[in-house]
């Protein structure tokens, strides 16, 4: 078995995300400082986490290099639910117990315990942590605004999400977004002096639930909805938010279009109505690239491709350069939840693939 102290010590330091995550990030600069040639410390505007920027084998300029991404934050333990205490990590049957032991401070023991290996490369290597995926993103925006003011091309970024040792070509993106509607009030025995926003809503929703059956690998949800303040009253406002996950950014713009064509017919129907459409978030998807080293990997390592099926990092980086794939050890059904574990014995197997499959791209990209 591989040692697993680093990975012990990762899960047994709080990194909840938006909380201070000072005390992690200052032992990560600890253990990557005898090999690294430049470390930046990116904050946040208006959070309390810090990310890092770790260059090994190059200053963090002027350069294409091999990014290797994730985040060190996790989401926060309902303790009650753990068998273990999720923040000390716990090795049962083979299995460490630990919160943020998959998701993901296995791919940062992993990259930590071979950075003497990964050192004697030829090519520049860039680590890259934030400090926030698991709440707003923020982290990674500022990561990657400063490896483009940087100068800095990505060759190829491997983002550690746990994938079950299988490569992730594709992600969903996750666009969410925000429908305010504006009508007339009037009492509601004489409903023909207003216009009724609810029923504009519900036509909205309605439009958007039928919409899921017609883009491939695509769903829309509408998960919150309001509007009104009595029975005895025709409301004027309401409103509704609903996301798209999709990984393709053209179904998503098609999508929108859609729906912005529905706002015209129903201003068409309900007079003196006025429909807002706003985006709250956009987490970009990673879309396959079919000229990527990913088929030479998955034949020279027998690995499976897969989907990500949730948000990550991934579609950041492709959309400043280079190819983007997502690889790391445990299964991700287990993140997120009560009693979060990481099977040790295919711990091992990742960390052999992980070194090799970093040799072969030392030596992939000319």
């Amino acid at each position: 078995m591989d040692n697993l102290e680093t990975l012990k010590q990762l899960v047994n330091i709080k990194s909840i995300s938006l909380e201070d995550n000072s005390e992690i990030i200052n032992y990560l600069i600890t253990k990557f400082q005898p090999y690294s040639k430049e470390i930046l410390k990116i904050s946040t505007p208006n959070s309390n986490s810090t990310n890092l920027l770790i260059g090994i084998n190059t200053e963090i300029k002027n350069t294409k290099a091999i990014i290797l991404s994730g985040h060190i934050d996790t989401v926060v333990a309902n303790e009650q639910e753990y068998k273990t205490n999720p923040y000390f990590a716990t090795i049962l049957d083979n299995k460490m117990f630990g919160l943020g032991v998959i998701d993901m401070k296995c791919y940062f023991a992993s990259i930590i315990d071979n950075l003497d290996k990964i050192s004697k490369l030829n090519k520049p290597f860039i680590i890259a942590i934030s400090g926030d995926e698991e709440t707003n993103l923020n982290g990674i925006k500022e990561i990657t605004k400063t490896l483009k003011q940087r100068n800095i091309t990505p060759l190829v970024s491997i983002i550690g999400e746990p994938t079950s040792l299988n490569i992730c070509t594709t992600s969903k993106g996750c666009f969410e977004y925000q429908i305010d509607i504006n009508g007339k009030s009037c009492h509601s025995s004489n409903p023909k002096n207003g216009t009724n926003a609810c029923y504009i809503m519900a036509k909205l929703i309605s439009f958007i639930e039928n919409i899921n059956l017609k883009y491939p690998n695509t769903t829309l949800n509408v998960g919150i909805s309001h509007g009104g303040k009595k029975a005895n009253i025709v409301p004027d406002n309401a409103s509704l938010v609903f996301d798209i996950r999709s990984n393709k950014q053209a179904y998503v713009d098609l999508i929108i279009q859609e729906i912005e064509q529905c706002f015209i017919c129903l201003k068409n129907t309900y007079q003196n109505c006025e429909i807002i459409l706003k985006q709250n978030l956009a987490i970009p998807m990673l879309e396959e690239n079919e000229n990527s080293p990913v088929n030479i990997l998955l034949e020279k390592f027998n690995l499976k491709k897969d989907e990500f099926i949730g948000g990550c990092e991934a579609g950041y980086f492709q959309a400043i350069g280079g190819d983007a794939f997502i690889f790391g050890a445990g299964d991700l059904a287990l993140a997120h939840k009560p009693n979060e574990y990481l099977n040790l014995k295919n711990y091992t197997i990742y960390n052999k693939i992980f070194i090799k499959m970093l040799n072969f791209l030392d030596k992939f990209y000319k």
